[in-house]
């Protein structure tokens, strides 16, 4: 059963959970999630990449949640798997609808969105909506192992957090894209892209956050619940 933290426990874990999905996203490749595609061939090819991106993502992310969530509350090994198993398919079925989005609004208008396998004029540029549309992924597949360690659960609870986590997706990727056109430019000389890995760090760092925040509401309502006294016992009356 999960126990709601006191006030230092909760910034500790934030901390923790930050640094967790920090790390997570510094495996990503940020700047090959913008790539300009011809054909429908190409967006295929480029689902198999996300695919196997998202599993080295979701590896770190999903041991690192299960580590903190072992040493604060108790936790399971489904969370990693289902976080691992979130983080593979959200990169693909992100890219996968918001190719379809266009391609059905050409089809509407009676004319062609991308052609199969020859390239033409047309350049698609699916990022940053092919990552953001795969967050509802995560937060399905998360569900699933968090909803067995919450004393309480119900439908709001699940909404909540499936919802929660697909904005996270959203912030981090909004903060990705503020950090590119910030005034920072970082030029170390180093053998790694300074300004790339600042990106990550903001991405994960700031989508951490909100499912971190997200994480602790969604216990402390389902502690709340368990502690409501039943209308039952209050009804009961002694004569």
């Amino acid at each position: 059963m999960i126990n709601r933290l006191a006030v230092k426990g909760k910034v500790t874990f934030l901390i923790l959970w930050m640094g967790v999905n920090i790390l997570g996203w510094l495996f990503a490749p940020i700047n090959a999630l913008a790539p300009d595609l011809r054909t429908y061939l190409e967006v295929a090819n480029r689902a198999f990449v996300y695919a196997a991106w998202g599993l080295v993502i979701g590896s770190v992310i999903g041991i690192g949640q299960f580590i903190v969530l072992k040493q604060r509350w108790y936790s399971t090994k489904r969370w990693f798997f289902m976080t691992l198993v979130g983080y593979t398919f959200a990169l693909p079925i992100g890219l996968a609808v918001s190719t379809l989005i266009p391609a059905i609004a050409s089809s509407i208008r009676g004319s062609g969105f991308l052609p199969l396998n020859e390239p033409a004029s047309i350049l698609y540029f699916p990022f940053p909506g092919d990552v953001v549309l795969g967050g509802w992924v995560v937060g399905i597949a998360q569900w699933i192992a968090l909803r067995q360690i919450l004393p309480y659960r119900n439908s709001r609870l699940a909404a909540l957090w499936i919802l929660g986590v697909w904005l996270s997706f959203g912030v981090g990727i909004f903060a990705l894209l503020l950090a590119r056109s910030g005034p920072i430019n970082i030029n170390s000389g180093l053998w790694f892209d300074a300004n790339l890995a600042l990106e990550r760090v903001w991405t994960g760092g700031l989508s951490g956050l909100v499912t971190g925040l997200l994480l602790l509401f969604v216990i402390d309502q389902a502690g709340k619940k368990v502690s409501e006294p039943s209308p039952l016992v209050e009804n009961v009356s002694v004569d």
